[in-house]
């Protein structure tokens, strides 16, 4: 029943996100081709001294400026709209009048939970692939208008120093740090659930308001706790240790364990909440 939910999910999400997506691919297909046009005339080589090349110069400066804005402005729209969308899928489903098809359905509240939470993932990981395969037709269409440079080997060098140098320093640190956003992403998503679940508990009017104050009180609340947790434990770990990584590794473990269990308590009480204490309209 699970795969039945969330291919409903997926398709009931997709009607906004698919075009959404090809409109950010299409959209960088279209800055690559700017980049490549206008980044050729301002990049380009020509005559320093004469005016219809300054010109055009001060033209392609604007343009390229402006479409590297927009495509900026595109990865921090798209990524918006994904998250505003699957929250909203979560309120739709439980709080207004389609939770009454929904909680007809043969599903349990934990099944109902997970399909959403999957659902936001996998959409997540495809807002992703979108943004990769934009950003590289993006510097594709850079690389035709900025042309090969010699400096462009230089750079190359600099980076992988630079990448070996923070290797060196951060270590194994780099995948607790890793563990510790991927556990904090998620502890972060049922935070949201949480505080909509409990915000239209406790109101039948206003619930947008009454999610919104939820969320910042209970956000509020967990970041206290945590904040004084990580310092009493990090306050003798930095006057004992100078090693880097295993301080960091040590501040990522612990910030771990607070993240999980934010998770677990914001996921039972949504759990709670959806089982028992549903105020529909």
């Amino acid at each position: 029943m699970f795969g039945k939910s969330l291919k409903y999910e997926l398709r009931a999400s997709s009607r906004i996100l698919i075009p959404l997506f090809i409109c950010s691919l299409a959209l960088s297909v279209f800055i690559s081709v700017g980049l490549g046009l206008f980044g050729n005339m301002y990049f380009g080589e020509g005559n320093a001294e004469s005016k219809f090349s300054q010109t055009f110069e001060v033209i392609g400066g604007a343009v390229v400026s402006l479409l590297i804005m927009a495509f900026a402005i595109l990865l921090i729209v798209t990524a918006i709209a994904v998250f505003v969308i699957m929250v909203r899928r979560f309120y739709t489903s439980f709080f207004t009048d389609e939770a009454y098809l929904t909680f007809t359905l043969p599903v349990s509240v934990d099944c109902h939970i997970m399909t959403k939470t999957v659902a936001t993932v996998i959409w997540y990981v495809g807002y992703g692939v979108v943004t990769c395969i934009s950003a590289l037709i993006v510097a594709i269409g850079a690389v035709i208008g900025i042309g090969p440079s010699e400096g462009a080997g230089d750079a190359g060098h600099i980076v992988g120093n630079l990448g070996s140098e923070l290797g060196d320093i951060f270590g194994e640190s780099v995948i607790f740090m890793g563990i510790n956003y991927i556990v904090s992403s998620f502890a972060s998503l049922f935070l949201i659930y949480f505080a909509i679940s409990f915000g239209c508990m406790v109101a039948k009017k206003h619930r947008f308001i009454s999610c919104v104050l939820c969320y910042f009180v209970v956000s509020g609340a967990v970041s206290f706790i945590g904040n004084m947790a990580t310092s009493l434990i990090m306050i003798p770990i930095t006057y004992n240790f100078d090693n880097v990584d295993l301080a960091l590794t040590i501040t990522s473990a612990v910030s771990t364990v607070l993240a999980a269990a934010e998770l677990v308590g914001c996921y039972i009480g949504t759990r709670i909440i959806l089982s028992k204490n549903v105020n529909l309209p």
